[in-house]
């Protein structure tokens, strides 16, 4: 049986976002997975209520969250880092499903975050591999 995947992904960098998606997509179909639903937000600060109703739908096995937390002249990023982290760990256990980390960041460049867009690749394989 196919694990079916949600995906909450970052429309603040859509062009990046779309390539991580991308590899989302053929990183699923590799493992016999299917993205069954994707929702674009803001950025990671507002995932956590997508990923709450990822994680009850009963048609979704697990759900996989895509963004990218730059580098900044402040710790905006790293307080946004370390509070969705949190909270994606809270409703994984609550939930009983697993949730994928293809966040790049906090604090990544540009040129950083262009050599990790298989982050998503990654957070899909780990996605599947827990839900089996």
């Amino acid at each position: 049986e196919r694990v079916r995947l949600g995906v909450c992904i970052g429309e603040f960098h859509n062009k990046l976002m779309d390539r991580m998606l991308e590899d989302a997509r053929v990183s699923a179909e590799a493992m016999g997975a299917t993205i069954d639903k994707v929702v674009w937000v803001p950025g990671t600060y507002e995932a956590p209520l997508v990923v709450e109703n990822m994680l009850q739908d009963p048609t979704l096995d697990a759900c996989v969250v895509l963004g990218y937390i730059e580098k900044g002249s402040t710790l905006h990023g790293q307080e946004m880092g370390a509070t969705f982290s949190i909270i994606a760990k809270q409703l994984e256990l609550e939930y009983g499903k697993p949730v994928g980390m293809g966040i790049i960041g906090p604090g990544a460049t540009a040129e950083q975050a262009e050599m990790r867009v298989a982050y998503a690749g990654n957070a899909v394989r780990a996605s599947v591999r827990m839900a089996r």
